[in-house]
């Protein structure tokens, strides 16, 4: 390497990855000093990088502050501090920031809406995540399969098999994992039949059913006392 090559937005953004990918924040809190001294502190593609860095390593305080410093915080940033929460199991936080998000008139995409519904899945708050729906709901984003199933998972977990079957049937995209979530709730409800008339369905539409289908239709077959 050659010697006094002053590092730039792309060598501190390249080197912040890696300090998240290893939850190294040792090494992380070291890089960020030095993107301060270089004058790269706001720069919002280094601010988005160390909120993901900071939120991987478990380090949410650090994360939010950086945003809050921000004049113009970026969707970006929100979705590496949902998802950083949502996935060492902090999901009350996740919900309470996503709120204060909405009321910062700052818009979510599909990846803020399916980290915040797993949120509220986790924590089985179905006011939360009808909260979450309607939020969806007024926005423009195109509900695509992956989110989709995602609004039928919270609202399977979190006990509401009316409004997730509603979801389910409004869906225009279902795949298999459309179905093996709407079969399982059925099966962990104890409801065999309904099961049944949705994997009757999925056959119907020439879904093809895999391996977790095949699982809970042998508990089905259970629940309805059709194995002799």
């Amino acid at each position: 390497l050659q010697e006094n090559l002053s590092p730039n937005e792309a060598s501190f953004s390249c080197v912040l990855n890696v300090c998240a990918c290893m939850r190294d924040i040792g090494q992380g809190r070291v890089i960020h000093c030095q993107a301060c001294e270089n004058g790269y502190a706001l720069d919002i593609v280094i601010a988005n990088t160390l909120v993901d860095m900071y939120s991987k390593c478990g380090e949410f305080e650090d994360a939010k502050s950086i945003l809050d410093k921000l004049s113009y915080q970026d969707i970006v940033a929100w979705n590496a501090i949902l998802g950083g929460l949502v996935e060492q199991g902090h999901g009350a936080v996740a919900v309470s920031l996503f709120q204060e998000m909405v009321e910062k008139d700052v818009e979510p995409n599909n990846v803020t809406f399916i980290c915040i519904l797993k949120a509220c899945s986790a924590i089985g708050s179905l006011e939360q995540g009808k909260m979450v729906h309607r939020k969806l709901l007024q926005s423009r984003i195109d509900v695509d399969s992956i989110l989709g199933n995602s609004l039928i998972d919270m609202y399977v977990r979190c006990g509401n098999l009316e409004e997730a079957f509603t979801v389910f049937s409004k869906q225009h995209n279902r795949d298999v994992v459309s179905y093996n979530t709407m079969i399982s709730g059925y099966v962990r409800s104890n409801k065999g039949f309904s099961a049944l008339k949705v994997f009757e369905k999925m056959q119907a539409e020439g879904i093809k059913a895999d391996k977790v289908t095949a699982l809970c239709m042998l508990k089905t077959c259970g629940l309805m006392g059709a194995v002799k």
